[in-house]
């Protein structure tokens, strides 16, 4: 008898001892990322004269996902920090003058929290936008026409008595189902909806371009967003390029999240990735032809993620870049 009732101390303390162990593990269950994402630009030393010399850089801002706690920017060139009229995008402009006798540096460290986007769900966050913000991205881009062949695409998927959720969800199921993640041949990485459409092939951008595309031709507003991709094995690495999703309004709810080409490129995640988003990614920018003021006039970059370098207000591409991420 008293060994019975042993044995069934023991597993009385064992049972107890893993339920207060897997409380533990609920109540560490990471919820947020912390990071540090350095953004450097190199514009080696120019022998010719010239007259000016900018470069543009996206900088982060706080949203419903992401804190921004610090921006830093270190340059030998003079900078000011500025922000684009459309979409509100904030951006460094950095000016240098006269020959160079030596590089152009610039080094942007910056301090965020990107928590999860799961609004579709918890309703955590609930963004009411203008009309007048509705109504531009309810617009063709140059590279994202709302008709054509893009609009009946997205005609043939849906019906008038759909809610808004369903019908988006019939365009993400849609192009999941008939596109490919694939970076061959010419025409991809822009962001080209009709590409999209006609090759069934692309990267992020071509996905979501058409996905936008015929959102907005079905009358649900539809925006482009664009940042850097966050390793989730290491603490430190070197980000080699950039990663772009879309996001679609729902009344009551506000802005919700699709990554089409990532659930492609992970089957696993398809279900999670319409109407959520982890929290490895940073997000730089919104939206596409996005207009700056340079030394010779307005330009207009197709997305911005990348840095713009003029030359007395010719584009020049003889620059390097790092993107660098660092947890804290």
């Amino acid at each position: 008898m008293k060994f019975t009732r042993l044995f069934f101390t023991l597993l009385i303390t064992v049972a107890i001892l893993g339920c207060a162990k897997q409380a533990d593990q609920v109540q560490v269950e990471k919820t947020e990322n912390h990071f540090q994402f350095i953004y450097s630009v190199t514009v080696p030393q120019i022998t010719n004269d010239f007259k000016t010399g900018e470069i543009f850089v996206p900088i982060p801002q706080t949203n419903d996902c992401q804190v921004v706690h610090n921006v830093t920017v270190e340059t030998n060139g003079s900078y000011e920090i500025l922000r684009e009229p459309e979409y509100n995008n904030k951006y460094a402009k950095i000016l240098f003058t006269d020959s160079l006798q030596f590089n152009i540096n610039l080094r942007v460290t910056i301090d965020i929290t990107r928590e999860k986007h799961d609004n579709y769900k918890t309703k955590k966050m609930v963004t009411i936008e203008q009309p007048l913000v509705l109504n531009r991205f309810l617009q063709a881009d140059s590279l994202v026409p709302i008709d054509g062949v893009v609009a009946t695409e997205a005609a043939a998927l849906i019906t008038d008595s759909m809610t808004t959720v369903v019908k988006a969800q019939a365009m993400y199921d849609n192009i999941y189902s008939t596109m490919q993640y694939d970076k061959s041949g010419e025409g991809w990485g822009r962001g080209d909806a009709l590409y999209a459409c006609d090759i069934r092939k692309g990267n992020c951008t071509d996905f979501h371009s058409l996905f936008i595309g015929m959102a907005r031709s079905a009358g649900i507003p539809a925006r482009f967003l664009i940042g850097f991709p966050l390793p989730t094995d290491t603490n430190e690495a070197v980000i080699n390029g950039y990663h772009c999703w879309a996001e679609f309004y729902l009344e009551g709810h506000g802005w919700i999240p699709g990554d089409i080409s990532e659930a492609v490129k992970d089957n696993s995640k398809k279900e999670f990735l319409f109407g959520n988003l982890d929290y490895d990614r940073l997000m730089l920018s919104v939206g596409r032809d996005i207009k700056v003021e340079t030394a010779t006039g307005e330009k207009s970059f197709n997305f911005f993620i990348y840095p713009q370098v003029f030359i007395d207000g010719k584009l020049y591409e003889n620059y390097e870049q790092k993107f660098e991420f660092k947890k804290l």
